[in-house]
Parts: structure tokens; C-alpha cells; sequence
């Protein structure tokens, strides 16, 4: 039972164990999957390490732990990994092989050895599936040699100490759909202590707010005295000399400089405004009868964020949002649709890197430019407003179909393809997730299975 795992703290802050999601997992016997997961909690100082121990071993080890646990048990041919919300930190043997009792020979093998990491390893091993040989980076002691427990030392020291940062404010900068009783949350890249008069929320309309700070120490949620106005333009303000971050690695202590965030509220509610229906914007032909500004509604069914602005309304029904390779935006479709099958009842909202604004289900207002990218009709949005939740059923599409235009009625929508298919090209599928499909099996490259020339090309016709 003497099994004790330590974990050492390099990156120049202290680290919330709990809000980081850390946990060790123990893969046993060349299992794939974890066969025991130990989340850990506490704060880990700079420079210190955190030691996790069986609940049975002995005083020697116990004595230095700081959490006991009865799934702290491994033998030497099972894999231990480090995780940071699900991300893999650091990996001890090789997931999913089992070697013949232990991995390494003699004092630096893993049966019935101490290993200790060599000091000029000052980076964790991310791929836990990759070969594993402890003489490379372990230096190895006898049995029960724990007199080095509960310290260790690295090459140069920890990482030295960073200013804290604000990562991200909701809403974000420039935003100009917030709700009128919204409650501004502010993120930092580490915990800190927010003093009196870290925060300020100033309004053209509703003047100076009066905030209840709650949340911390990473996050802080602000609620205003008194809700926006219609029409407010307001600014929030992180003063840089009132936060302090909480590790004793100083100086820096503070942010560099003041965070300025800017956002307004609508003078309407874009959810009541009259919006223009998703297969007007489509219409019936190749590219979109409508260009220009739109105000649309609709459920999003995708998500791919990425003249004067167009509405227009719909359910989300495919969420592709964040930066690149992702497509920067989602997909919404119109509930009801126009009934004519000949106009698509979805679009594509494109909305740039970082935007994090609707989940499937939601129905959402989106104002912004209509027209075509790379044969897509989509709304280049300017404001994004979520006005509820609500559903659309797929639409069966059949393959094959009459011709190369004929999927321009489905497009933007949720489809569903009641058959067999087959993956035909793959050639995007890293860059951006995307596979070619065809029915009736695979489509060969014409000139790999006849002559070039009019034979070839009734082959591309036909594919």
C-alpha cells in the first residue's frame, strides 16, 4: 500500500486544483479507458507540490500527503495520468499497453521501485499513448525510499510570475444587444482579491451603477443596482490598482493596465421587431434574393460564427462558434418555413472569432448583412439577440438527387439522410471537420478508372 504520487506546481502562480478540474487517473492493465479517477482539490503554491497518497500506506508517506485516497493503487505495468479539465497535463507509463511487469529495467523500472523525475524536466508528457521509457526522464531509488517526499526542485526554479489578466468579460467589448437586466461578469487568469472600487459600470441613460460584487477569485459576477435603459451606451471599468492577485510571487502583483469595456442596450427589443423571413432572404436561385442589411429569426440548427443591416429570425439548429478552424458562426432555420420547397428555410450567421452567443435550441434575432460566401448565403451579423428556445424537425433529403443545384433548397438546414452513404473525400476533414458523401458507394477520380478525355469527363458529369 505504499503508493504515494507527487505533483509539482512550475508555473509561477498559485493553481486552484478544484477550478482547474485537475484530477489523476490510473489506467490498469493496458486499459484505454480510466479505471480509477481521483479529482483533487486545494491550492497549489508556486514552487511546492501536492502529494497523493493510498490511505494505507505508511507514516513516512502519509505524513507528507495531502490527500489520501484508496484509488491511489497501481502496479508497475498500469498507466497514471494528470488531467486539467479532461486536458492531459502529464502521463506516467503508456495508456492502453500493458508491458510484462513493469516498464524499464533495474532501479529505474515502474514494479516495486521510487521514481523521481530528473530536475531538468520542466514540462509535463501530453500524449499519454506514446512510448514510455523511465531512464529517459526518472531517476530511480530501492523500495520505499521516500526521504525526498514532499519537496522537489526543477532547472532554473518555478516559471516566473505573470501579471494577472482579464481573459474575458461578458459581455464583451463592443456588444450591442445586452439584455436590461443583465449582470456583466468579469474573468481573470488567476485567482485575485477585487477591492473596493474594482469595478465600475457607468451609463449614458442610467448613469453611474451601484454594484454587488459576488463571484471570485477567478470570476466575479456584477449586479447592478437598477437595470439598463433602452438605448443605454455604458462603460465597464476593471481598475487595475484595486485587484491583486493571491500568490506570493510578487512583484508583478497587479494588471498591467485598466480594462475598458464598452456595450450598449438596444433602443428596441430586437425580439419583437419585425424580421424578414429566412426564405425571402434565400430565395429560389443560387445566390441570395436579398443582400444588403437584414434583421432575420430562426432556430440555430448550425453554429459558425464569423449596406445597411438586414433581420431575420430562426432557430439554431447547427452551433459552430469560436476562432478558426472552427466556422466562426451557426446555422438558424425558420420553424414553420414558407412552404414553398423551393426556397431553403435556414441560413449561415457569420460572426468572427471568440463569439460564444447561442446553443442549440435557441430561437435568435440577427441583424447584419446579407450575402454569399463561397456559395453560401449567409447573415454577416452585427447583433445577435437570444429571444427564447424552440425546435425544427429535419428534413429527409434523398440521394441521388436531379442535379448539381438541386441541394440549394436545403441549404443552411437541418437535414437528416435516411440511407446508407458512403465517405468519398476527406480532404478537409482536419481543417474543418468536413467529409464528402456519396450514395451508391465510393466516387473514383475519373482518370483512375478511364481514359482522359469525353470518357472521363462523362464520368465527372455522372459523379
Amino acid at each position: 500500500n505504499n503508493k504515494a504520487l507527487e505533483i509539482y506546481n512550475g508555473t509561477g502562480a498559485t493553481v486552484d486544483l478544484a477550478a482547474g478540474k485537475y484530477n489523476v487517473q490510473v489506467f490498469a492493465n493496458g486499459a484505454t479507458t480510466a479505471t480509477n479517477t481521483i479529482a483533487l482539490s486545494g491550492n497549489l503554491a508556486s514552487g511546492d507540490v501536492f502529494v497523493l497518497a493510498n490511505t494505507l500506506a505508511g507514516s513516512a508517506i502519509t505524513g507528507q500527503a495531502d490527500l489520501l485516497s484508496g484509488s491511489a493503487n497501481w502496479n508497475g505495468d498500469d498507466a497514471v495520468v494528470l488531467r486539467k479539465d479532461g486536458a492531459v497535463v502529464d502521463a506516467f507509463g503508456q495508456v492502453g499497453v500493458r508491458p510484462v511487469n513493469e516498464w524499464g529495467t533495474g532501479l529505474t523500472s515502474t514494479m516495486d521501485n521510487t521514481l523521481r523525475r530528473k530536475s531538468s524536466v520542466t514540462t509535463g508528457d501530453t500524449n499519454g499513448a506514446d512510448a514510455f521509457d523511465p531512464a529517459v526522464q526518472w531517476d530511480g531509488y530501492a523500495v520505499d525510499t521516500f526521504d525526498g517526499l514532499g519537496t522537489h526542485t526543477v532547472d532554473g526554479g518555478p516559471a516566473t510570475d505573470v501579471a494577472p489578466s482579464v481573459t474575458s468579460t461578458t459581455p464583451t467589448d463592443g456588444s450591442s444587444n445586452v439584455a436590461v437586466d443583465a449582470s456583466p461578469t468579469v474573468t481573470f487568469s488567476e485567482p485575485v482579491n477585487a477591492a473596493a472600487g474594482a469595478f465600475t459600470v457607468t451609463c449614458s441613460l442610467s448613469g453611474a451603477k451601484t454594484l454587488t460584487v459576488s463571484g471570485g477569485p477567478t470570476t466575479f459576477t456584477l449586479d447592478p443596482s437598477a437595470d439598463f435603459f433602452l438605448g443605454d451606451a455604458c462603460t465597464l471599468t476593471v481598475s487595475a490598482s484595486a485587484v491583486t492577485d493571491q500568490d506570493a510571487i510578487d512583484p508583478p502583483d497587479s494588471p498591467a493596465t485598466d480594462v475598458v469595456v464598452r456595450f450598449s442596450v438596444p433602443a428596441a427589443n430586437p425580439c419583437e421587431v419585425t424580421a424578414t423571413p429566412i426564405p425571402a432572404i434565400q430565395g429560389s436561385g443560387d445566390t441570395a434574393a436579398i443582400s444588403g442589411s437584414v434583421t432575420t429569426r430562426g432556430v440555430v440548427v448550425g453554429d459558425y460564427e464569423g449596406a445597411s443591416p438586414v433581420t431575420t429570425r430562426g432557430v439554431v439548429v447547427g452551433d459552430y462558434e469560436g476562432a478558426s478552424p472552427a466556422l466562426r458562426g451557426f446555422f438558424i432555420q425558420d420553424p414553420k418555413g414558407d412552404g414553398d420547397p423551393a426556397t431553403s428555410d435556414g441560413i449561415f450567421v457569420f460572426e468572427g472569432s471568440n463569439a460564444n452567443a447561442v446553443q442549440l435550441g435557441d430561437v435568435v434575432t440577427v441583424t447584419g448583412n446579407a450575402g454569399e460566401n463561397q456559395g453560401q448565403t449567409q447573415v454577416s451579423a452585427a447583433m445577435v439577440t437570444v429571444c427564447g428556445t424552440g425546435t425544427v424537425a429535419p428534413t429527409e433529403v434523398r440521394f441521388p438527387v436531379a442535379g448539381p443545384t438541386a441541394l440549394e433548397r436545403y441549404e443552411g438546414m437541418l437535414v437528416t439522410l435516411p440511407q446508407d452513404m458512403t465517405v468519398t473525400e476527406h480532404f478537409q476533414l482536419g481543417r474543418f471537420g468536413q467529409v464528402t458523401l456519396s450514395q451508391g458507394g465510393r466516387l473514383e477520380q475519373p482518370t483512375n478508372v478511364v481514359a482522359p478525355g469525353a470518357e472521363a469527363a462523362a464520368l465527372q458529369t455522372s459523379n
